[in-house]
C-alpha cells in the first residue's frame, strides 16, 4: 500500500506539472488555427510519439483524445470486453464519435464571420455587455433599457440582478465563451421573447450553482442553435423543392444530414433510458433525494466520460471533466434495475422517464443496495471523471470491473443495431419528415441504388423504395438486408 500510495502521489505531480505545460502548447496552437478541434489535431499531429502519454494530458485534451479519430485507428483501442457492444452498432464510427452539437460549434463560428466579427474574437467581455443587452431588450420589450439590470422573479430563489448572474456565468466558462456569447446573439435575433426569458433563467440558474451545472447550461443554450439547417438551399418555407437534385451524392449528402441529427436524437435517447433513468430510480427506492437529483448533471458527467473513453462516443453534451467529486452514480444493474424486459431497459421505454413505465409502479418492487456513488472503475479525489475514464480503459485494471461495465455498454449499442434502428430511421424519413422535401431525396438517392445494382450485379430493385424496404407479398414485412443496404448507399450506416 506504501509503494503504491507514493506512485499516486507521483503521478498526481506529474499530471500537475504536464497540464501546465499542456493548456501552452493548446494556447499556441489554437493561435494557428481557428478552431479548437483544429488544434488539437495539430498539437496531436506535432507532439512525438510518447513524449506526452494521453493520461497526462489536460482534462478536456484527454477528452479529445478519447473521441479522435487518430485514436480509433488504432487496432488496440477497444477493449476486447467491449467489442460486443460496439460490433453491434451499423451506423457509421464518425456518426456515433461525432454530433450535430459539435457542428453546431462550427455554425457559431461562421456565424461571427459572417457579422464581421474576429474569430476567435478579441475583448469577449466588452461584447458580451452589449449581446446581454440586446437579448434584454428583446426579451423584455416593454421594461426601461436601464430597469432589466435588476429584474427579479424569473427563477425560484433568485436574489440579485439578472444581469449580474448571466456575467457570473459568463466569467466561469473557459473555452466555452466565444460560443455561448455567438450563440446568444445569433439566438436573440431567431427566438420570441419567452425563449430568450427561458435562455436567461437557464443562465441565472447555472450561475448560482456549481461549474458542472454552467457546463451543463452551455450545451443546453448551444443545442439551441440549428448544427446545419440542410433544407435551407434545397426547401422554400412551404415544404417545395427549390432545385432539382441532379445528382445522386447530393441526395445522399442531405439525407446523412438529416439522419445525424435523428441518430443525435436517440443517442441521447439511449443515454437517458440505459443510465440516467435507471440510477434516478435507485436513488428514488433508497430515500436519497439529494443524490437523485444530482444525477442529470454529475452523475451523467461520470456516464458521459465512460462512453467516450471505452467507445469514443459522443453525445449533444460532453463529460466535465474537472469534476471533482463523483456523485449521482450507482451500479444499478447490480441491484436489480437492468430490466429489459419491462423496465428502462425495454426498448419499448426509449426516453421515457422512469415515472412513466408502468413496471415500476408496482406496490411490491424493490431493489437491493448498493455502495453510494460508486460505479466499478476507480475514482480519486481529485478528477474522478478522468481517473474512472482511464480506469475503465487500462488492461491492467479489474477486467471484471470492465465485464460488469460491458452490460451497460450493450444496453446502450443496442440501440444503434439493425433490429432496432434501421426501420426507425426508414420512418423518419418517409413519414416523420413527410412535407418537408425528404421524399425526393430519397427518390434521388434510391434511384443511384437501382442503377448501381442493374449495372453491377444485373438486379431490377422494385422502382418505389417502399416495396424495397417492405415485401408486399409477405404480409408486408420489413427487409432488414435491404434496409442496411439503403442506407449503406446514403453513407449513414
Amino acid at each position: 500500500m506504501i509503494a503504491n500510495d507514493e506512485t499516486y502521489r507521483g503521478n498526481v505531480l506529474l499530471f500537475m506539472q504536464i497540464t501546465e505545460t499542456i493548456e501552452a502548447v493548446a494556447m499556441h496552437y489554437l493561435g494557428q488555427t481557428e478552431h479548437i478541434d483544429d488544434a488539437i489535431n495539430l498539437f496531436y499531429e506535432t507532439k512525438q510519439e510518447g513524449q506526452i502519454p494521453p493520461e497526462d494530458l489536460d482534462p478536456d485534451e484527454l477528452l479529445a483524445h478519447w473521441r479522435s479519430s487518430e485514436r480509433w485507428k488504432r487496432a488496440d483501442a477497444l477493449m476486447p470486453e467491449y467489442s460486443a457492444a460496439w460490433n453491434s452498432v451499423i451506423i457509421k464510427p464518425e456518426t456515433m464519435r461525432g454530433s450535430t452539437m459539435r457542428s453546431a460549434l462550427r455554425s457559431l463560428e461562421e456565424f461571427a464571420k459572417a457579422n464581421g466579427r474576429n474569430w476567435p474574437p478579441t475583448q469577449t467581455k466588452r461584447n458580451w455587455i452589449a449581446v446581454l443587452k440586446s437579448l434584454f431588450d428583446k426579451a423584455w420589450p416593454n421594461v426601461s433599457k436601464h430597469t432589466y439590470i435588476s429584474i427579479h422573479g424569473i427563477v425560484d430563489g433568485n436574489t440579485g440582478s439578472l444581469q449580474d448572474e448571466c456575467l457570473q456565468l459568463f466569467s466561469a466558462l473557459g473555452w466555452e465563451t466565444p460560443y455561448l456569447l455567438e450563440a446568444l446573439a445569433f439566438l436573440t435575433g431567431v427566438e420570441d421573447t419567452s425563449g430568450l426569458q427561458i435562455i436567461v433563467g437557464l443562465m441565472a440558474r447555472g450561475a448560482r450553482e456549481c461549474n458542472a451545472r454552467k457546463r451543463s447550461v452551455f450545451y443546453d443554450i448551444v443545442n439551441r442553435v440549428p448544427a446545419d439547417n440542410v433544407m435551407t438551399s434545397l426547401v422554400d418555407p412551404r415544404g417545395t423543392i427549390k432545385a432539382r437534385l441532379d445528382t445522386n451524392a447530393q441526395a445522399c449528402e442531405s439525407l446523412q444530414k438529416i439522419l445525424a441529427k435523428y441518430i443525435d436524437a436517440i443517442k441521447d435517447k439511449a443515454f437517458k433510458s440505459t443510465f440516467l433513468e435507471p440510477t434516478k430510480l435507485y436513488f428514488h427506492k433508497m430515500h436519497d433525494t439529494v443524490m437523485e437529483g444530482d444525477v442529470d448533471v454529475h452523475g451523467a458527467n461520470v456516464y458521459l466520460a465512460l462512453l467516450t473513453s471505452t467507445l469514443g462516443i459522443t453525445l449533444s453534451r460532453e463529460a466535465f471533466m474537472h469534476e471533482d467529486e463523483a456523485k449521482g452514480i450507482a451500479p444499478f444493474a447490480d441491484a436489480g434495475l437492468g430490466d429489459k424486459v419491462e423496465g428502462c431497459w425495454s426498448h419499448d421505454n426509449l426516453g421515457k422517464s422512469w415515472e412513466a413505465i408502468s413496471h415500476y409502479r408496482h406496490s411490491g418492487f424493490c431493489v437491493s443496495m448498493q455502495q453510494k456513488n460508486t460505479f466499478y472503475f476507480n475514482g480519486t479525489r481529485r478528477l474522478p471523471v478522468v481517473h474512472m475514464g482511464l480506469d475503465a480503459i487500462n488492461a491492467g485494471s479489474n477486467r471484471r470491473a470492465r465485464e460488469q461495465f460491458a452490460k451497460y455498454l450493450e444496453q446502450f449499442c443496442s440501440y444503434f443495431s439493425s433490429s432496432f434502428i434501421l426501420k426507425r430511421m426508414f420512418s423518419h424519413l418517409t413519414v416523420e419528415q413527410a412535407g418537408t422535401g425528404t421524399e425526393e431525396m430519397l427518390r434521388v438517392c434510391y434511384e443511384g441504388l437501382r442503377q448501381a445494382e442493374l449495372k453491377h450485379c444485373g438486379k431490377q430493385l422494385p422502382e418505389d423504395v417502399r416495396y424495397f424496404c417492405y415485401n408486399a407479398d409477405e404480409d408486408y414485412s420489413f427487409q432488414e438486408g435491404n434496409a442496411l443496404k439503403l442506407f449503406s448507399h446514403i453513407g449513414i450506416c
